[in-house]
C-alpha cells in the first residue's frame, strides 16, 4: 500500500495516506511507451522522476504528444510512434522539418513539385542539394 497503480504516480509533498498521494499521468497515450504510464516515483539511480512519461522512439515532448523532427502521424498503433518523412533531401527546404507532422506532406523548394519533393515542374530541371 505505498505504491501508486498505474497510471498515478507519487506525490512527494503529499502524505501516503492522503487523497492527493497519487496523482495522474499526464502522457498522451499515443506518443507514450506502454501507453502512457508516467514513472511512479523519482529513483535517481534509475533516472526516474516522478510523473515523467516515456515517449517511444520518434516521439517528443513533455506529454509524448508530438513527432521529432523529420516524422509525422503519431499514432497509438504504432511501435514508433510516427513515421518517417519520405521526401527526397534534394527537393525540400533545409531550414525547417522536411515534412507536416501531421499529414506527411513535404515542404518543397521552389520549382520543386511531387508529393516527396522528388520533381522539378515543367521547364525546369536540375535537382539538387543546395537552397
Amino acid at each position: 500500500c505505498q505504491s501508486c497503480k498505474p497510471f498515478f504516480y507519487r506525490n512527494p509533498l503529499a502524505d501516503i495516506r492522503a487523497k492527493t498521494a497519487c496523482i495522474p499521468c499526464d502522457c498522451d497515450p499515443a506518443g507514450s511507451s506502454d501507453g502512457g504510464v508516467c514513472d511512479s516515483h523519482t529513483d535517481t539511480t534509475l533516472g526516474m522522476i516522478a510523473g515523467q512519461c516515456r515517449c517511444k522512439e520518434n516521439v517528443k515532448g513533455v506529454r509524448c504528444d508530438s513527432c521529432k523532427e523529420g516524422f509525422y502521424s503519431l499514432s497509438r498503433n504504432d511501435p514508433l510512434g510516427c513515421q518517417a518523412c519520405r521526401c527526397d533531401p534534394r527537393g525540400i527546404i533545409t531550414d525547417s522539418s522536411p515534412c507536416d507532422q501531421i499529414r506527411g506532406d513535404c515542404y518543397c523548394k521552389r520549382f520543386v513539385t511531387g508529393q516527396y519533393c522528388d520533381q522539378c515542374l515543367p521547364e525546369d530541371w536540375g535537382l539538387r542539394y543546395d537552397k
